[in-house]
């Protein structure tokens, strides 16, 4: 018995990393009145940035991740670790894509002060021209996010990161590609 596999044709796929910063800043509100008095509280609201280490996508397209991956983020006041995956209408190509990313945390020792540690936040992205699917994937992607911590951490002691994060450029290969 002779069994043909289908051709699929390869989705197109992008990437893009980037190290989570906080900025903290301070916002005035107006209370009722006390006494014919209004009184003013002062708050500190907490924004996340992202500052882009590695991507193969268009500038006009690494924009537009990064404004729906910070409204993503920036939904909660403190940081945490773990990974989803999203679905946007007309992302990539105008076509609809499904995003994955996954916040990872690294604590690295701190050249300065060996007593105090760095703590780092990294976000690791990575999306395709697909509606569904890619959710199937995403216990495999995480495991892939956590062994680029190594390579982060070598980011974090060098200035060049592409060559650190060649690894990237392989993931819908070894991670997506072999299932289809």
């Amino acid at each position: 018995m002779l069994v043909m596999a289908s051709s699929v044709s390869r989705m197109l796929h992008w990437h893009a990393v980037y190290k989570i910063s906080t900025v903290s800043s301070p916002t005035h509100e107006l209370s009722s009145e006390n006494d014919g008095y209004e009184m003013v509280q002062n708050k500190f609201s907490t924004n996340k940035r992202l500052s882009l280490l590695m991507s193969n996508m268009k500038p006009e397209d690494e924009t537009s991740l990064r404004s729906i991956l910070l409204n993503k983020l920036n939904k909660f006041e403190t940081l945490s670790t773990g990974s989803e995956v999203i679905s946007v209408d007309s992302f990539l190509d105008q076509k609809p894509s499904q995003i994955y990313y996954n916040t990872i945390f690294h604590t690295l020792s701190n050249p300065i002060d060996f007593q105090v540690p760095l703590n780092c936040f990294f976000l690791v992205s990575f999306m395709v021209e697909t509606e569904s699917g890619f959710e199937l994937f995403q216990k495999d992607l995480d495991d892939y996010c956590n062994s680029l911590l190594l390579s982060l951490e070598k980011y974090m002691e060098s200035i060049d990161v592409s060559e650190y994060l060649t690894l990237l450029d392989e993931w819908y290969d070894s991670k997506v590609d072999i299932f289809l």
